[in-house]
């Protein structure tokens, strides 16, 4: 099982959510809880069942919407 820091090198390295326990990436995003400054995103693999949450914590901001 990889943990906390392994987990997040990994994604931001592949930009690929994938499970923490069996290292799958067929991954089913749940609910998604949004705060002032953090969102919790729920996240489900498909391959072994572990159900774990992903936090986004603000970073900075930018004018205008992405387009």
């Amino acid at each position: 099982m990889l943990d906390e820091d392994q987990w997040k090198a990994r994604v931001m390295a592949t930009q690929t959510i994938l499970c923490p326990r069996c290292e799958s990436t067929r991954i089913t995003y749940g609910a998604c809880a949004v705060g002032p400054t953090t969102i919790h995103q729920e996240y489900v693999c498909e391959a072994c069942q572990h159900a774990f949450s992903g936090l986004f914590a603000l970073v900075t901001y930018y004018e205008d919407f992405p387009r």
